[in-house]
């Protein structure tokens, strides 16, 4: 199994490898509140940035993600770091650690972004977007 938003609308979808059978799919349709994506590409560190340590502060609490490679059999799940912000419409405080060494803050960054973060350079604003409008129809869905 493989997670990725694949769409880039801010929901985290599932692809799973069936044994001898066609990959499922599973779209994600659940509402959600606000987030925020970071893509990270090493400069001195390793370009994919494996090992990258991310931890965003919010209101008092702490979550923490790794960049990390090779997490399920036969597949590869989204190298991007997704974090869900719930009704906050800003990423308080972004502290990545990256594998050289170097630890880079990022603050008060806008809800439902992605974000690219070249080390050392901080957010490439050049490569940052927001949601996708592309959409896929389900059955049994309303046309927004």
């Amino acid at each position: 199994m493989a997670l990725a938003d694949l769409f880039n609308d801010g929901h985290e979808e599932a692809l799973v490898n069936n044994m001898n059978e066609r990959a499922s799919l599973y779209y994600n349709t659940a509402p959600i509140g606000n987030w925020i994506s970071l893509h990270l590409v090493g400069v001195k560190s390793n370009r994919a940035a494996l090992g990258a340590v991310v931890t965003l502060e919010q209101g008092g609490d702490k979550h923490e993600r790794e960049v990390r490679s090779g997490d399920g059999y036969i597949s590869q799940s989204d190298l991007r770091l997704h974090f869900g912000l719930g009704k906050s419409s800003r990423a308080e405080k972004i502290v990545i650690r990256w594998p050289s060494g170097l630890v880079e803050t990022l603050s008060d960054l806008p809800s439902n972004q992605y974000y690219v973060v070249r080390e050392g350079s901080g957010v490439d604003q050049s490569k940052t977007h927001g949601v996708s409008s592309v959409r896929i129809d389900t059955p049994g869905a309303t046309a927004k």
